[in-house]
């Protein structure tokens, strides 16, 4: 339970730096809808799976798009 707070400021300082502000940039949607898609679980199995493998799939997705 110790980790939690500081795997969570990685997240999010990861995803606020790959996405950006939801204002100037599309990316911040597709990153809000990928955390409420996990929210109702509660996400706290999952924030080390979502640093690795959701910012592949993220950067696939933006590249791919892009």
């Amino acid at each position: 339970m110790g980790w939690y707070p500081v795997l969570w400021i990685m997240l999010f300082t990861l995803f606020d730096w790959l996405c950006g502000d939801t204002r100037v940039s599309p990316w911040g949607l597709l990153d809000g809808c990928f955390f409420s898609h996990g929210a109702p679980e509660g996400m706290l199995d999952s924030v080390i799976d979502v640093l690795g493998y959701g910012t592949i799939g993220l950067l696939f997705q933006v590249f791919s798009a892009s």
